[in-house]
């Protein structure tokens, strides 16, 4: 039951980081290389849980997503 709730929460966020990423940055080589770190993140997560690796790296995976993610909202979060 945890496994579906962590892939939609890791997912939303990633889809706010990605918003925010592109809310800020207009269209350079920067603004979609920096886009790619929350899609690459998360794709990431998903691709270990789908794959049925071991617990322990999917879990520092999910943690991985989730500080990439806060980070990048966080940075790009207007005050």
């Amino acid at each position: 039951m945890l496994n579906p709730m962590s892939i939609i929460l890791q997912s939303c966020l990633g889809s706010i980081a990605s918003f925010y990423v592109l809310k800020s940055i207009k269209a350079s080589v920067f603004g979609m290389l920096l886009l790619s770190v929350p899609v690459f993140a998360c794709m990431l997560y998903n691709a270990a849980v789908l794959a049925q690796l071991n617990k322990h790296l999917v879990f520092n995976l999910l943690l991985v997503s989730l500080a990439v993610n806060t980070t990048i909202i966080l940075f790009f979060l207007e005050p």
